[in-house]
């Protein structure tokens, strides 16, 4: 992988330095064109999107019997725009390479100069995206200002569906040009290669904290779907329940609830019909090897998934389930190193499944020195855990038993697991479970988790979405009981919609230019409002240049931990190994030395597909002054972040299926980034 990622960075930078050390002359030039530039950009490239009925020719006005019917909503690069009798004409290309251009109208295509893209976020739990008609922005303003913002949007919703079945054109004043798929439909899979362009953005004061969105959305070489009645398979629904014990001294109680409900589960689906693709599985974790030699493990698959035609064989394996015989070197466990080797060790069910974590502490904190004995192992950061996760549709659901002796502990526990806790609609995958007195609590644990498990049980087996809809957005979350029950629901309804993808082939809505809004309205329309996502921010890099980011932030990372680790600690800082290894990773090595307050985005290549994104990094706001006031613990978890990404950059690879491609050439196929894991 290391060497795949080198390959590609030596090429595109052996490129740039021939470009710039031979200007292309006549002949180059001929053999080799380049798409346009974006304005102020140096190496990204202009692309448009190609409206329905679009007609290109060799030339403009030329012979129409050399003609070419696009595929509509394909994207393509630009190699020129000019204009003639009024209207502008783009020559446009699949990839990058210059070959087979073809001459389409302006009005034929959409201008897509951003990097910038949009995700579905979880669908369970919020109503379905509609899209407006890109002259329709007043009509969502006019809705989601109004009252009863959610029954108006799902009177469209209908409207448009009966549309849809009904095969008939809408009415010239519907403002709705298509919507997300329905619950019945399934949710589009995070995994499968579609795209959300951003083309400009809207913020109103009249609703704050919203942004309308004017997007498209492309499902690349499929058609709409949208509206089609779901597809008969036999294909088995699966449903995963791994639970992640904490099993130190004090969770004896707890140990044994948990032992005892995994065989009432069993016990349960002997009496059922249509549940046969239940299975559950037990991991246990405890802490450091190093800190405390005795403690036997520090994390231990017992059981893989097995269905109720295993459960003597779980049974047994449960029998050696026990808590430690010895106190280890912290009140925080390694709850992190139990959820990692249950992600990864155990055998997934294709429509993945919850985590359920049950411990009594936080984890061990970033700068413990015995979190993480190997960092490539991805043991130290949470955002590599969730990308794992998300690519095997896995949940987290953490059930913290908040008791006396950890009352110090309760608020840090907390922060932490609120990281990582199942979101969707109002609700958070984060119970806290107080436990006042120690043997009043296995008591109350062994009820919440029957009402986690028997709600999400329905909602994963039936269509339960009318229970998703009567959540009662204006309770809190006091009520753990009612909380469990809620969760239930929601991460049960989440594993149903990934199933009907599946068996549906749930694809994403096809439409050029049309108006969203970041948030869902119906959860801001109400006595108690939450900031719900409708998407999540993404960023669309080709392999070229997430080739270049890797190597960047492999070389900062290097260089970080010259300075915090290394033979050089104490003696070169990190901007000064950064000046004397430099090479092809920054662009002018004397702006350091003009400017002492330069940060890492003002001088590194890497930066020219991150400027502008609407986000702050910590990364690349970097300056010399702010590492050097650094703590060094401070240092660690920029380090810590580095690896992080490195991480992720390296799962992205694998995942092929969540690859794009424009063009014929590997270089230019793209990915969809979060922004979470960008420096």
């Amino acid at each position: 992988m290391k060497t795949f990622f080198a390959s590609l960075l030596f090429g595109a930078l052996a490129l740039t330095f021939w470009a710039l050390a031979f200007p292309a002359g006549p002949l180059l030039a001929q053999a080799q064109r380049t798409p346009l530039l974006m304005e102020g950009k140096k190496t990204l490239y202009q692309r448009v999107i190609i409206r329905p009925n679009p007609v290109a020719r060799k030339r403009i006005g030329g012979d129409p019997t050399l003609v070419e019917d696009l595929l509509p909503f394909s994207v393509w690069y630009v190699y020129d725009k000019v204009e003639d009798s009024g209207l502008y004409h783009y020559r446009i290309g699949a990839g990058t390479k210059g070959e087979d251009l073809w001459w389409v109208r302006g009005d034929k295509v959409a201008e897509w100069n951003s990097s910038t893209v949009l995700l579905f976020a979880e669908k369970s739990g919020r109503e379905s995206i509609l899209f407006f008609k890109e002259d329709e922005l007043d009509a969502l303003k006019r809705i989601g200002g109004g009252s009863n913002v959610g029954g108006n949007l799902r009177d469209l919703e209908s409207r448009f569906i009966n549309y849809q079945k009904n095969n008939e054109t809408p009415l010239s004043d519907f403002p709705v040009v298509a919507m997300e798929p329905t619950d019945e439909q399934g949710a589009v899979p995070s995994d499968k290669f579609y795209i959300l362009p951003v083309f400009e953005y809207q913020e109103d004061p009249n609703f704050e904290g919203v942004k309308f969105l004017n997007v498209g959305s492309i499902d690349p070489g499929i058609s709409d779907q949208v509206g089609s009645e779901p597809k008969e398979s036999e294909q088995k629904q699966e449903l995963g329940v791994a639970f992640v014990i904490d099993t130190t001294i004090s969770m004896k109680p707890y140990i044994d609830a948990t032992l005892d409900f995994t065989q009432q589960v069993f016990d349960g689906l002997v009496e059922k019909d249509g549940f046969e693709g239940v299975s559950l599985a037990v991991v246990a974790f405890r802490n450091s090897l190093r800190a405390t030699p005795g403690l036997g493990y520090e994390s231990r698959v017992f059981a893989d998934f097995m269905g109720v035609e295993k459960r003597n064989v779980f049974a047994q394996a449960l029998k050696f389930v026990e808590e430690a015989t010895l106190s280890t070197h912290s009140f925080n466990e390694h709850s992190f190193n139990g959820m990692m080797t249950a992600v990864e060790k155990l055998k997934w069910p294709e429509d993945g499944g919850v985590i359920v974590l049950i411990t009594d502490a936080g984890p061990l904190e970033l700068t413990d020195p015995y979190r993480c004995d190997d960092p490539d192992s991805g043991c130290d950061n949470y955002k590599f855990l969730e990308s794992l996760a998300e690519e095997k549709n896995i949940k987290f659901l953490v059930v913290h038993l908040k008791t006396p002796a950890g009352r110090a502990n309760h608020a840090y526990a907390k922060g932490e697991f609120d990281n990582i806790a199942f979101k969707a609609g109002c609700r958070k995958g984060y119970m806290p479970l107080e436990i006042p007195v120690s043997s009043d609590g296995s008591a109350a644990f062994a009820g919440i988790l029957d009402d986690f498990y028997a709600t999400a049980e329905e909602a994963a087996y039936f269509d339960k979405s009318e229970a998703v809809g009567n959540i009662d957005c204006s309770r809190d979350d006091s009520d753990v009981q009612t909380l469990a029950r809620d969760l239930g629901t929601l991460i049960g309804h989440s594993v149903r919609l990934n199933y009907l993808a599946r068996v549906n082939k749930t694809t994403a809505p096809i439409v050029v230019s049309s108006w969203i809004t970041d948030l869902s309205l119906p959860f801001l329309d109400s006595p108690n409002p939450r900031k719900v996502p409708n998407v999540n921010v993404a960023v669309l890099l080709t392999r070229a240049q997430l080739s270049v980011l890797r190597d960047t932030v492999q070389y900062l990372l290097d260089e970080a931990q010259k300075d915090v680790f290394g033979e050089s600690q104490g003696t070169r800082n990190f901007f000064d190994g950064l000046l004397t290894t430099a090479s092809s990773f920054i662009r002018d090595p004397e702006v350091f030395e003009l400017n002492p307050e330069s940060t890492l985005s003002e001088v590194l290549v890497a930066n020219e597909f991150l400027d502008g994104l609407p986000y702050k990094s910590e990364i690349m706001t970097l300056s010399r002054d702010r590492w050097e006031k650094m703590a060094p613990t401070s240092k660690e978890i920029y380090i810590i972040s580095l690896r992080d990404k490195l991480r992720a950059y390296e799962l992205y690879d694998t995942q092929t299926e969540a690859w794009g491609n424009f063009g014929d050439d590997p270089l230019d196929y793209v990915f969809r980034v979060p922004l979470a894991q960008l420096p």
